[in-house]
């Protein structure tokens, strides 16, 4: 935010809010939150499973986490334990779209697996 600058709630839906500056700057917004039950796979689902499907049939996808020291980016992109991370669980998203689009061709497997 920038210095000196409260920030304000312009447009809230059931799933999304918008945040202004009082100087006018708009900040982003975020597309929803999830409570401190949540595990990777539910941060996958709700936040990247979709654009992964689409990066299996040629588009592009980033997957980038941000946030302060400590606050579980590491382990939310690369898991930790038993527990898969987000880059993981990308990469069996694209192997699957893609065996399900070999086998509507007709062409067998491409090699996702299980």
């Amino acid at each position: 935010a920038l210095p000196g600058a409260a920030v304000d709630v312009v447009a809230r839906g059931s799933d999304a809010v918008a945040l202004t500056t009082s100087q006018g700057s708009a900040l982003g917004g975020f597309d929803g939150v999830l409570g401190g039950e949540a595990v990777n796979a539910d941060v996958f689902t709700e936040s990247f499973e979709g654009t992964a499907a689409v990066a299996a049939r040629g588009g592009t996808a980033t997957l980038f986490a941000y946030g302060y020291t400590g606050s579980g980016k590491s382990h939310t992109v690369l898991g930790y334990g038993e527990e898969e991370g987000m880059y993981a669980l990308a990469t069996q998203k694209v192997l699957d779209e893609l065996d399900e689009f070999a086998a509507w061709r007709g062409g067998g497997g491409g090699g996702g697996g299980g």
